[in-house]
């Protein structure tokens, strides 16, 4: 996890090279690796694979987000409508639950609270997609932050990780801001160095509402404001699967009415203040109240977790047969046999002993 006070850019950019884009398991991405197994305390965590709707999405999704409707895997939805969703196109209750918003829920367990000496502001910009490319008069904002009253002094800058590696960063510290990131979304760390960023700052903003992180923001009590919007623009890479299937039209329209919610969530400069009603907004979006049974969900992924390691030990038994010359078969077929009866009386076991 990363040291506010002693935050060295220059070592996070090396790190955040070091990391590859693309995985295998949802869990990889934005320590769902590291949440998800507190959350639910399972054990051999590192066997589990689940679908993880990511991203503080404002509308439920009009199409088949990532597979999940022919996941057979569980599914964790944010809230209980997207569970619905999925359910109404034929997907299966039983490996389909809302989990509720997993950022909060870590902050909640490890009583992550806003820091003694905070100050300032932490800024979050208008970021770049894995299917879109955002255009921004840097200077232009940077200017308008120089505006900002002292009250709001002094301003850290927190970009994307995309951002980051596209060189972004060098005009704020050319103008004299400091920079953090989070991390890259596959970093372990990410939810931590996200809150040890935001708990040591009193206010936050953004030049764009649309923003998982000023929602988070809205939801640990801190003033949050849009401030500094310019004729920002996005550019859309229609050949990235990230576009789940549709046009750049569909997906543009999809944004756009994201963007109508989150401009009513996120109060506009010199508006700092959410209101109760932006307050529910962001509860209802975060699935508060709604969730699945914790008790559900954790069965359910522990059983994926059982289903893994016994494939697991197949391969195993696969590959010792492999090994065994032919003379030997019948060792072979004996020794499967043998491990195949254990499996099962264990699982029988492990059930009776859950009951």
């Amino acid at each position: 996890m990363i040291n506010f006070k002693k935050y060295n850019l220059k070592k996070e950019i090396e790190k955040i090279k070091e990391f590859r884009y693309g995985c295998n398991n949802f869990l990889d991405w934005y320590s769902y690796e590291k949440i998800i197994p507190q959350l639910y305390n399972l054990k051999d965590s590192d066997k589990l694979e689940a679908r993880i709707y990511h991203g503080i999405f404002a509308t439920d999704y009009e199409w088949n987000y990532s597979g999940a409707l022919e996941a057979k895997i569980p599914v964790l939805c944010t809230r209980q409508s997207q569970v619905d969703f999925l359910v109404e196109h034929g997907r299966s209750k039983d490996k389909t639950f809302a989990t509720g918003a997993l950022f909060p829920l870590y902050k909640d367990l490890k009583n992550i609270k806003q820091a003694e000496d905070a100050e300032g502001t932490i800024v979050y910009p208008a970021h770049s997609g894995a299917s879109t490319d955002t255009t921004v008069d840097w200077q232009y904002y940077i200017d308008r932050l120089n505006e900002l009253p002292d009250e709001f002094k002094p301003i850290h800058v927190c970009l994307h990780w995309r951002d980051i590696l596209k060189k972004r960063h060098k005009i704020f510290v050319k103008n004299g801001f400091k920079v953090y990131c989070a991390g890259h979304c596959r970093d372990k760390d990410f939810v931590d160095n996200y809150y040890e960023i935001l708990r040591h700052h009193k206010y936050v903003s953004s030049n764009c509402a649309m923003s998982s992180s000023l929602v988070y923001a809205i939801e640990f009590g801190l003033p949050t404001f849009v401030y500094g919007k310019n004729n920002d623009k996005k550019t859309y890479d229609t050949s990235q699967s990230n576009l789940f299937g549709k046009t750049r039209d569909d997906y543009e329209d999809y944004l756009n009415k994201n963007m109508e919610i989150f401009e009513k969530i996120v109060p506009v400069y010199p508006n700092i203040y959410p209101s109760d009603e932006s307050k529910k907004m962001v509860d209802d979006l975060f699935g508060k109240g709604a969730t699945s049974p914790k008790e559900e969900i954790k069965e359910a992924l522990q059983k994926e977790i059982n289903r893994r390691k016994i494939l697991s030990i197949l391969d195993c038994i696969f590959k010792i047969e492999k090994d065994i010359p032919k003379k030997s078969s019948k060792r072979a077929i004996h020794k499967k046999v043998t491990i195949l009866s254990f499996i099962k009386f264990s699982y029988k076991v492990k059930s009776k002993q859950k009951k």
